[in-house]
């Protein structure tokens, strides 16, 4: 029914500007999740409730019931928790949260190309600030889902660290991850925070802060064998996974002017963001949790995504493209490539390639 119905729902979501549109979405499946009778009808339509897809992962064996997730810029300010468990998600990931309140980058900043399923955006972090979140969190947590949260600082802050420290400090034990973030390319110099100094330093000093286990958020756009450094480094300060990758400043493919600068997502990443982690899996894979992400929008990418070393992988763009019932395709066709596997739990395709 879901599927039959998004199309023409595109149609009218797509006559407003993106983040506009999100917005309408957004609050509209959190209003229909949190009315009894129309959140349980669509949940019933929307999850795939089978033993067969779950783990139990990190050292805090916190149990995912699917691997496939939502990631950081879908719900910003932790306000969309019960849409993430109605529509399917197997996890939910909060964020980008800074310490401060802030806007983001100057209007417009977020554009769609339909035409190659993919989405360029600039948006900078905006977020209502580690307070707002704090509130909703301590009510909501622990939710139905697990619920991580993507670490930023705010643009203006010179010292870095301070502001991970922040949110890690005022987050802990109100969700149950958190992923640091230096690999936005849309708030100036945070990518200039991809080095082994500061990685050791701001793992090993947020760890200090938390029981949540602590992940790193990589660019796709970094030199791989660099990349396989950071994460190594990460995880020898205390990094429990990596969320590879996030969006790309590389444009090629979008035979197009770009009326913002900023980072790309979306099925042109996907070869990008899968060569990464399976460069970063072949020297981590069995130490750490890898989470996969970028570009994936249906089965056989997903199951790729496994394959070559993630635990769990990541949407967003997909949601825009596909809607809602893209977390339902995915975990339907996992099932269904278990049984033609013969296989008795999705544990067994994670790393499989590696192991050949």
């Amino acid at each position: 029914m879901e599927r039959q119905i998004y199309p023409y729902a595109r149609k009218v979501l797509f006559k407003f500007y993106p983040e506009t549109a999100h917005t309408i979405s957004m609050h509209s499946l959190e209003t229909l999740a949190s009315t009894p009778l129309a959140g349980r009808m669509l949940q019933s339509h929307l999850r795939v409730d089978d033993s067969r897809l779950s783990q139990n992962l990190f050292s805090t064996h916190l149990r995912f019931s699917n691997p496939v997730g939502l990631s950081a810029g879908v719900d910003k300010n932790a306000q969309f928790l019960r849409m993430a468990n109605m529509i399917g998600a197997g996890f939910h990931e909060v964020g980008a949260v800074t310490p401060k309140p802030q806007g983001g980058n100057p209007k417009p900043r977020i554009f769609r190309y339909p035409q190659y399923n993919v989405m360029i955006n600039g948006l900078g972090f905006n977020n209502q600030g580690l307070d707002a979140v704090q509130q909703r969190l301590m009510h909501k947590h622990p939710a139905a889902i697990p619920v991580g949260v993507n670490v930023g600082k705010n643009k203006w802050t010179v010292n870095a660290i301070d502001d991970y420290i922040a949110v890690v400090r005022g987050l802990q034990g109100h969700c149950d991850y958190l992923t640091i973030n230096v690999s936005s390319p849309n708030t100036k110099g945070l990518r200039d925070l991809q080095t082994v100094d500061f990685l050791r330093e701001v793992v090993s000093k947020t760890k200090s802060l938390t029981h949540n286990p602590v992940l790193v958020k990589l660019a796709p756009d970094l030199k791989v064998d660099f990349a396989v450094e950071l994460a190594k480094e990460a995880v020898s300060a205390g990094a429990a996974g990596m969320v590879l990758t996030n969006t790309t400043l590389d444009h090629r493919g979008v035979d197009e002017k770009h009326p913002v600068a900023g980072g790309l997502s979306g099925r042109l990443l996907e070869s990008q963001s899968e060569k990464m982690l399976h460069e970063v899996a072949k020297e981590l894979f069995g130490k750490i949790i890898l989470i996969g992400v970028g570009g994936i929008s249906e089965g056989t990418g997903a199951l790729s995504r496994l394959e070559n070393g993630a635990s769990l992988i990541q949407l967003y763009t997909a949601l825009v493209y596909k809607g809602p019932s893209v977390i339902h395709e995915i975990n339907s066709w996992l099932l269904h490539a278990l049984e033609v596997c013969k296989f008795d739990n999705v544990r067994e395709f994670i790393g499989s390639n590696l192991r050949k």
